[in-house]
């Protein structure tokens, strides 16, 4: 990034960020002090890491947090907007709050559900949305089984529209869209093909969206891809959607240590993954074990 987007991203970032505090302070009152205290700590956080990470002009990860800001700025001002529309603020707690959101949304019946699938489509495709959130507020609303049906509808239509850009649109367009992942990841699918395809859309560290995207420029067969598509993907959502529904492991009681086990794992894997993530590659690329 040259300097003049720098500085245009950096003032974008403390603009959401600004804006959140004072929508905290002028339209959450209605909430418990420790939800409008987290959103002040994630708020202030966000803003000394965005100014460390300029500093130190690491830019990938400022992109990472500029996406971040992005989606907490979003998800902030539907619940500000959704609390002032439906009067929230006449219902005592926060979990009956959101148990009235659930139930409004739950009597649209047949619309909310065309509303939800387009939104998977819409987070496959343009939203920088992640996908666990996604899957998890399916899950409050509908159920872990009808969660998974609808996202796995969902997911299938945009992952289907990331292969057409692919393979309609040319490098040009391709690259304007991924950016500097595209010739990292294009090497490993173009060398190794389809064993790291797979193996990329079952782990949560890879971005599974752009390599759909990238599978269209490759000379994949679209006949395998469509497989991986109806058989790979719905296995990770069946897994987010039934494992985050908390009736495998509940988020009460035994299940509470091991949540945070879980996440700890997560997020050092998701560490340890950015970091090394060319030496994954790498591997990917000389592993004699994976054939085309």
């Amino acid at each position: 990034m040259n300097r003049y987007t720098k500085t245009i991203l950096y003032c974008l970032e403390i603009l959401m960020l600004v804006f959140i505090f004072i929508g905290n302070k002028l339209w959450m009152n209605g909430w418990s002090n420790i939800l409008r205290i987290i959103i002040y700590i994630i708020t202030i956080l966000l803003m000394i890491i965005t100014l460390v990470l300029l500093i130190l002009k690491k830019e990938e990860l400022f992109k990472l947090i500029f996406t971040g800001t992005i989606i907490f700025f979003i998800l902030f001002y539907a619940l500000v907007i959704v609390n002032k529309v439906f009067n929230l603020d006449g219902i005592s707690s926060d979990e009956e709050k959101v148990e009235h959101i659930i139930k409004l949304i739950q009597k649209t019946g047949p619309y909310g559900k065309i509303v939800f699938v387009l939104l998977q489509i819409l987070q496959v495709v343009v939203l920088p949305l992640p996908a666990l959130l996604c899957y998890v507020s399916g899950v409050m609303i509908y159920g872990p089984l009808e969660a998974f049906i609808l996202s796995s509808i969902g997911v299938f239509i945009g992952s289907m529209f990331c292969y057409a850009i692919g393979r309609f649109c040319g490098r040009k367009v391709v690259q304007w869209l991924v950016g500097d992942k595209m010739d990292k990841y294009l090497n490993v699918l173009s060398k190794r093909g389809k064993g790291p395809f797979v193996i990329m859309q079952l782990l949560p560290f890879f971005p599974d969206d752009v390599l759909c995207i990238l599978a269209g420029v490759t000379n994949m067969n679209f006949w395998f891809y469509l497989i991986i598509m109806l058989v790979i993907r719905p296995i990770v959502i069946a897994v987010y959607c039934f494992f985050g529904s908390g009736t495998i492991i509940p988020f009460s009681g035994w299940g509470i240590p091991v949540w945070i086990l879980v996440f700890v794992v997560f997020i050092v894997i998701g560490i340890l993954t950015y970091k090394y993530q060319d030496k994954i590659d790498e591997w990917f690329l000389k592993h004699k074990t994976i054939k085309k």
